[in-house]
């Protein structure tokens, strides 16, 4: 025999969870038994009351349905869940746009606007010179740690002498960067120039 794949075969996680469980399994078996096994014309003798098969089967069908209607319910919350989830970043910028329109008919601030929700918006306070300080702090330090500078700080960076250029027997080249003088710095006492030589302080070259 093959593998059914397909249909029934199959039991999802979905399908596992609603699976009769306890109660609700054993009326679900029950009333297969009735109706498979017990003829129609049968009379059974139930609570002191005869109870006719097929009045049986229905009443136990009702009781099943009690345990099916929650399972069913379930399943129409979580697909509700799912769509909800689906449409909530459209439903945020949606209200966004209605409050923008609504905020638009009346002055700012006024409390009228109240009336839909909306509550005036609060202006932050104005930060304390010791705020500002930390804050200006902060910001150089990240600035330190990115590498990066303001226009007026790139500005007092200087190249101090010429890059060093090297070509090989390939024809490939090298060059060695100038030294980069940063503001409140000074330039060391040698470069690399052209020649391989370096200037020593009273100006002389001397080549090793």
């Amino acid at each position: 025999m093959g593998n059914n794949t397909t249909g029934a075969g199959l039991n999802t996680s979905a399908q596992q969870k609603s699976a009769p469980k306890g109660l609700y399994l054993g009326l679900t078996l029950l009333k297969q038994g009735v109706d498979t096994m017990v003829p129609a014309t049968t009379t059974l003798t139930i609570g002191g009351q005869t109870v006719t098969q097929p009045s049986l089967s229905s009443e136990l069908g009702n009781d099943i349905a009690v345990f099916s209607a929650v399972i069913e319910k379930h399943a129409e919350y979580q697909a509700a869940v799912a769509a909800r989830k689906a449409a909530l970043q459209d439903l945020k910028t949606q209200y966004a746009q209605f409050v923008k329109a609504i905020e638009g008919q009346f002055p700012p601030g006024d409390p009228i606007l109240q009336k839909f929700g909306i509550h005036p918006r609060k202006k932050p306070a104005p930060l304390t010179a010791e705020q500002k300080a930390v804050k200006a702090a902060k910001a150089k330090l990240t600035r330190q740690k990115r590498h990066t500078m303001g226009p007026k700080e790139k500005l007092g960076i200087q190249t101090i002498g010429t890059p060093l250029v090297t070509i090989q027997p390939d024809g490939t080249t090298t060059a060695v960067p100038p030294t980069l003088l940063e503001p409140g710095s000074s330039a060391g006492t040698s470069q690399p120039s052209g020649s391989g030589g370096s200037t020593d302080a009273s100006g002389g070259t001397s080549g090793k």
